[in-house]
């Protein structure tokens, strides 16, 4: 076993990434009564996030595999569905037709609106949870 106050950063980075695939698989098992994936539920919030209250975002699909850490073929499957549920609608780019650039519908925005309004308290325990769990959880190098 490793012991060295060098690898402390790679002790904690190994916990986030344990800590929030936790997290995503518990706000997937959540979404799964309104219908929608983990990554489905997270496009639809990108999307309402960096939009404003007359504005809704676009965001070029290019763009979604880098801000949601998933592959361009899982993006391409989960946007094709959310489109056919008619959550989000392709916005035509003027200077490049082949561009696909996505925005949240009136019908989108209120899902994702509801859906939050349904999560936000139990995504504030799993995040407490998350948090006494790491100070009391040892890290790689750390005496058990």
């Amino acid at each position: 076993m490793v012991h060295s106050d060098d690898l402390r950063s790679l002790a904690s980075l190994c916990d986030r990434i344990a800590a929030g695939k936790r997290l995503a698989r518990q706000l997937a098992v959540a979404l799964r009564e309104h219908g929608l994936s983990e990554t489905e539920f997270r496009l639809l919030w990108l999307l309402d996030k960096r939009g404003t209250a007359t504005q809704s975002a676009e965001i070029e699909q290019r763009q979604l595999p880098a801000d949601l850490g998933v592959s361009a073929g899982q993006i391409s499957a989960v946007v094709e569905r959310l489109r056919s549920l008619s959550l989000i609608a392709n916005v035509p780019c003027r200077q490049d037709r082949r561009r696909q650039r996505w925005a949240l519908t009136a019908g989108g925005s209120r899902r994702v609106a509801g859906i939050a309004l349904g999560i936000a308290r139990p995504a504030e325990a799993w995040l407490d949870l998350e948090s006494n769990d790491s100070d009391r959880a040892p890290g790689v190098g750390d005496a058990a």
